[in-house]
């Protein structure tokens, strides 16, 4: 399955419009966002009734949208909407976390994704890991 259709399908699970006043900035430019937890919470339980593509792309929605909180928090902002997320930074964090070392995601699930962007660079060659990206499980859990 594409990833642009993946991408397409999780972000149906968040609402368009997000409340974040209850969230609190953290050291090392985090933050925590209670009400935007119970969202994930809720997308990750749609998209386990999909696939393991969904549930990572939820995940790496979650992190777009909590790059958006924290900046919308530092601007006095209450809300953010999913209309103003990152795109580039969400897929970066699909791909980062998708060939992860240790990573469990199904064998078909990597090839293809691979195939895919072979396909858009228009080559061939294989991709190799370190040019892919690697992010460890802790690093993707602070982000």
């Amino acid at each position: 399955m594409k990833s642009k259709r993946v991408l397409r399908e999780a972000l149906r699970f968040w609402p368009s419009r997000m409340a974040i006043s209850d969230g609190k900035l953290v050291a090392g430019d985090g933050g925590l966002f209670p009400q935007l937890s119970g969202l994930l919470e809720l997308a990750q339980a749609h998209a386990k009734a999909w696939s393991e593509a969904h549930q990572l792309m939820v995940w790496g929605g979650l992190c777009a949208l909590h790059k958006d909180a924290v900046t919308s928090v530092k601007a006095g902002q209450g809300g953010i909407t999913k209309s103003d997320l990152d795109m580039r930074y969400l897929r970066q964090k699909y791909q980062q976390s998708l060939f992860a070392s240790g990573s469990h995601y199904p064998r078909q699930m990597l090839r293809a994704y691979r195939h895919e962007l072979e396909s858009r660079s228009g080559s061939r060659q294989s991709l190799k890991p370190a040019q892919i990206g690697k992010l460890s499980l802790v690093a993707r859990l602070q982000h």
